[in-house]
């Protein structure tokens, strides 16, 4: 049997933990991890992870906040604004898809595949990412102008942290 937790059981939950004596919530359900506090002004916001792995932070102070803050979360996976989403805007990030040490150049002795200024076509290897003694390219899933390489060469980089960031091609073009 197959049960789905959608996001008007959700809110039935965090009244219910709202209205109760708890300190802390933890639910794991199907893959969604979510974490609430109480009574904590100095806790950082918890983050929801659904089974897609992308984490969707989320600090309300009660169930009338969390339900504004609906909007801002799609109904479908709980899935954030990913590079995908932001390909209208003039700016877009190229984020790490998995844990492990990015390398801006395929060896110390070789330029880095992207340099700020430069241009990049979607499919452009960016960087790699060494995971398991794997090495995986990254590549860049839109079109832009590198404006800037937050992510250091060599350094450990996390699940959805941003290596690269794009300005909008068409600024330069018109």
């Amino acid at each position: 049997m197959k049960t789905e937790m959608d996001f008007d059981r959700i809110l039935t939950l965090w009244d219910r933990f709202d209205q109760s004596s708890a300190a802390v919530f933890d639910l794991e359900f199907q893959g969604l991890k979510i974490r609430w506090e109480k009574g904590r002004a100095d806790v950082p916001a918890q983050a929801v992870t659904p089974a897609g792995g992308f984490p969707v932070a989320a600090q309300v102070s009660d169930a009338a906040a969390l339900r504004a803050a609906s909007s801002a979360v799609p109904a479908a996976g709980f899935a954030p604004q990913t590079a995908k989403a932001q390909q209208d805007s003039a700016e877009k990030e190229i984020l790490a898809p998995l844990v492990g040490t990015f390398y801006r150049a395929a060896s110390p002795e070789e330029e880095p595949f992207v340099k700020v200024g430069q241009r990049v076509r979607k499919g452009d290897v960016i960087g790699i990412i060494e995971a398991m003694k794997l090495m995986n390219e990254v590549t860049a899933d839109a079109d832009g102008i590198v404006r800037e390489i937050p992510a250091e060469n060599g350094a450990l980089v996390g699940f959805h942290e941003v290596l690269v960031k794009l300005s909008d091609d068409r600024e330069k073009e018109g």
